[in-house]
Protein backbone atom coordinates (compact mmCIF):
# COMPACT_ATOMS: atom_id res chain seq x y z
CA UNK A 1 0.00 0.00 0.00
CA UNK A 2 2.92 2.45 0.76
CA UNK A 3 3.90 1.97 -2.97
CA UNK A 4 0.50 3.38 -4.33
CA UNK A 5 0.07 5.75 -1.52
CA UNK A 6 3.77 7.50 -2.96
CA UNK A 7 2.24 7.07 -6.83
CA UNK A 8 -1.02 9.04 -5.77
CA UNK A 9 1.36 11.79 -4.60
CA UNK A 10 3.40 11.54 -7.46
CA UNK A 11 0.30 11.96 -9.58
CA UNK A 12 -1.39 15.28 -7.60
CA UNK A 13 2.30 16.49 -7.85
CA UNK A 14 1.84 16.44 -11.20
CA UNK A 15 -1.51 18.63 -11.75
CA UNK A 16 0.86 21.31 -9.43
CA UNK A 17 3.69 21.29 -12.09
CA UNK A 18 4.36 24.71 -12.69
CA UNK A 19 6.15 23.95 -16.10
CA UNK A 20 2.76 22.12 -17.46
CA UNK A 21 0.60 24.51 -20.00
CA UNK A 22 -2.77 23.18 -18.02
CA UNK A 23 -1.72 23.74 -14.37
CA UNK A 24 -5.62 23.40 -13.57
CA UNK A 25 -5.78 22.31 -9.62
CA UNK A 26 -9.33 21.42 -8.34
CA UNK A 27 -10.58 23.93 -5.69
CA UNK A 28 -12.45 21.14 -3.89
CA UNK A 29 -8.72 18.69 -3.50
CA UNK A 30 -7.88 20.18 -0.57
CA UNK A 31 -11.15 19.90 1.52
CA UNK A 32 -11.68 16.18 0.11
CA UNK A 33 -7.92 15.32 0.83
CA UNK A 34 -8.86 16.88 5.17
CA UNK A 35 -12.40 15.36 4.95
CA UNK A 36 -11.24 11.72 4.34
CA UNK A 37 -7.69 11.39 6.08
CA UNK A 38 -6.71 11.92 9.67
CA UNK A 39 -4.61 14.53 11.06
CA UNK A 40 -1.08 14.83 10.66
CA UNK A 41 -0.86 12.19 7.58
CA UNK A 42 1.96 12.53 5.02
CA UNK A 43 -0.70 13.61 2.21
CA UNK A 44 -1.94 16.66 4.36
CA UNK A 45 1.20 17.82 5.03
CA UNK A 46 2.36 17.30 1.31
CA UNK A 47 -0.86 18.95 -0.07
CA UNK A 48 -0.44 22.07 2.13
CA UNK A 49 3.18 22.28 1.35
CA UNK A 50 1.86 22.34 -2.57
CA UNK A 51 -0.62 24.93 -1.72
CA UNK A 52 1.46 27.02 0.10
CA UNK A 53 3.90 27.68 -2.71
CA UNK A 54 2.04 27.20 -5.30
CA UNK A 55 -1.96 27.65 -5.36
CA UNK A 56 -3.61 31.15 -5.65
CA UNK A 57 -5.93 31.47 -3.86
CA UNK A 58 -8.85 33.51 -4.19
CA UNK A 59 -11.52 34.64 -1.78
CA UNK A 60 -14.10 32.39 -2.83
CA UNK A 61 -11.43 29.27 -2.70
CA UNK A 62 -10.42 30.44 0.87
CA UNK A 63 -14.25 30.16 1.82
CA UNK A 64 -14.40 26.86 0.57
CA UNK A 65 -11.06 25.60 2.45
CA UNK A 66 -11.35 23.68 5.70
CA UNK A 67 -9.69 25.72 8.92
CA UNK A 68 -7.37 23.08 9.59
CA UNK A 69 -6.28 23.44 6.28
CA UNK A 70 -5.58 26.59 6.23
CA UNK A 71 -3.66 26.88 9.06
CA UNK A 72 -1.52 24.20 8.07
CA UNK A 73 -0.66 26.43 4.57
CA UNK A 74 0.05 29.06 7.17
CA UNK A 75 2.49 27.03 9.32
CA UNK A 76 4.25 25.83 5.71
CA UNK A 77 4.83 29.62 4.75
CA UNK A 78 5.84 30.41 8.13
CA UNK A 79 8.44 27.75 8.96
CA UNK A 80 10.11 27.46 5.33
CA UNK A 81 9.69 31.30 4.08
CA UNK A 82 13.54 30.52 3.28
CA UNK A 83 13.47 26.96 1.83
CA UNK A 84 13.11 26.15 -1.61
CA UNK A 85 9.48 25.82 -2.64
CA UNK A 86 8.08 23.26 -3.24
CA UNK A 87 9.20 20.29 -2.01
CA UNK A 88 9.36 17.13 -4.37
CA UNK A 89 6.44 14.75 -3.44
CA UNK A 90 9.29 12.19 -2.56
CA UNK A 91 9.60 14.42 0.89
CA UNK A 92 6.69 12.75 2.05
CA UNK A 93 6.44 8.86 0.45
CA UNK A 94 5.65 6.33 2.96
CA UNK A 95 8.27 3.95 3.13
CA UNK A 96 7.93 1.01 1.31
CA UNK A 97 9.34 -2.31 1.52
CA UNK A 98 12.07 -2.60 -1.67
CA UNK A 99 10.02 -6.17 -3.21
CA UNK A 100 6.53 -4.12 -3.29
CA UNK A 101 5.35 -3.51 -6.42
CA UNK A 102 3.29 -1.03 -8.45
CA UNK A 103 2.45 -0.93 -12.04
CA UNK A 104 2.35 2.41 -13.99
CA UNK A 105 -1.32 2.18 -15.05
Amino acid sequence: MPRLQNYIMDKIAFMFDKEKEDDYVPAFLLGYIYDNTPDGCRLRRFIADQYACVVDFDREALDDCPKEALVDVLQVLKAYQEAKYPRPASVFYVEAPDDELLQDA
